[in-house]
């Protein structure tokens, strides 16, 4: 019985604001995205062919899943949170090379600033977590909202990662492109 109630007790608290029909000040989206890495100087090859994604056929692809909450003040500037996880696909020869960064957790905190109804850039700072280890990480991000009530919305970022291997800072970086929907 204890338990029913504590269900309820969550489910009432979660719904208040539906019940008085008010907006909430809280919005959270929940997003898949296919993720392409742009470039990897960890990679053992340091040639210009191993670093930039146009040039080099064998950076890996991945999928994700984001969810990014903030909180609306009424202005046009909002805290954000960001959540994500990233898995990347490599090919055989990245497979045979390099698996350091084949599952990324990052946890960002920063901003966003709506530029008009429809379109809104932020810009989030903060953890990755790469295979047990932590580094630093920040994240660039365009987000355009498809019909009135705002619902679905398309992400494009740029994620750049600062990792240390064999005692010198080796970036690496990808892109997403992803589809979010918002939760409430």
């Amino acid at each position: 019985m204890r338990e029913l109630l504590i269900i309820l007790t969550g489910c009432l608290i979660l719904n208040i604001n539906s019940l008085g029909q008010n907006k909430s000040k809280i919005t959270m989206d929940l997003s898949l995205q296919g993720v392409k890495m742009l470039y990897d100087n960890s990679a053992p090859d340091n040639s210009l062919y191993s670093h930039f994604f146009w040039l080099n056929k064998d950076l890996p692809m991945g999928i994700g899943a984001e969810l990014s909450i903030s909180y609306n003040n009424n202005s046009k500037f909002s805290p954000q949170l960001d959540l994500s996880f990233i898995g990347f696909i490599y090919s055989d020869f990245v497979f045979e090379v390099d698996t350091r960064k084949y599952r990324t957790f990052n946890f960002f905190i920063g901003s966003s600033y709506q530029v008009v109804k429809h379109f809104e850039l932020s810009y989030t700072i903060g953890t990755s977590f790469i295979n047990s280890y932590i580094y630093f990480g920040m994240k660039p991000e365009l987000r355009f909202s498809i019909g009135n009530k705002e619902r679905v919305k398309i992400k494009l970022s740029w994620t750049h990662i600062l990792t240390k291997y064999g005692g010198k800072v080796e970036p690496f970086g990808y892109l997403s492109l992803g589809v979010g929907y918002r939760l409430f």
